[in-house]
């Protein structure tokens, strides 16, 4: 795969959904304090190392080893639906994942439209990671290349969503980035085969739970 097409999909631009999610970064950020490096580092790692590296990369390796099988990316679709506990965090993935879809549906990706009507019609729920297996598989993506970028994505992702929320500024968010992507990058590996779906953030978990009582909120999760 180029290098370009590489960064085609990690571009913060890509149209695909991310900007209205925060992941649990907007109640992180209301229950702590994030405006230092350290602060947001340490929360980065925390995120990437006990729910992405457990969860959305088995989520996705399994999806992109699927990806000639739609019956077998949908089943992957449906784990990743009961394994979610916290509502929220679950109900924004699967719309996150539609809206990444539906833009490579619009683009013409090979077997974007196909898992769409599956979705629409009840058969999936559309979670993010593993529609990022199915689409980057159909794209020609490596399998190491897909679990590097689902890496990146998700921690530049968090790091934006802390900058939007004025959390903490854009130089000490780059550091914090950096430290995360450092700290978490023995995790960017191709997960065992049958591995489980394993996600263990209490506290952000409680904390998206309070934080959908507030009256204002700036995302969608």
């Amino acid at each position: 795969m180029p290098l370009s097409r590489l960064l085609w999909q990690a571009d913060s631009a890509f149209p695909g959904g991310s900007f209205g999610f925060s992941n649990g970064m907007e109640a992180l950020a209301a229950a702590s304090d994030l405006s230092t490096a350290l602060a947001l580092g340490e929360a980065l790692s925390l995120l990437l190392r006990h729910r992405w590296a457990r969860f959305d990369r088995v989520a996705l390796a399994r999806a992109y080893w699927s990806a000639d099988d739609l019956d077998l990316v949908a089943a992957c679709d449906r784990l990743v639906e009961v394994s979610s506990l916290v509502a929220p965090l679950r109900e924004g993935s699967a719309r996150n994942g539609r809206a990444f879809l539906t833009t490579h549906d619009r683009l013409g990706t090979p077997g974007a439209g196909d898992y769409l009507r599956r979705i629409r019609a009840g058969a999936a729920p559309g979670h993010l990671a593993v529609v990022q297996g199915l689409v980057w598989a159909r794209l020609g993506i490596s399998p190491e290349e897909a679990v590097a970028l689902s890496h990146y994505t998700t921690a530049t992702a968090l790091t934006q969503a802390a900058v939007r929320l004025g959390a903490i500024g854009a130089i000490e968010a780059q550091r914090a980035l950096v430290h995360a992507l450092d700290d978490s990058a023995d995790l960017v590996v191709l997960p065992a085969p049958g591995e489980d779906l394993f996600s263990f953030t209490p506290f952000v978990d409680i904390a998206v739970q309070r934080h959908m009582r507030a009256d204002v909120r700036f995302f969608a999760n």
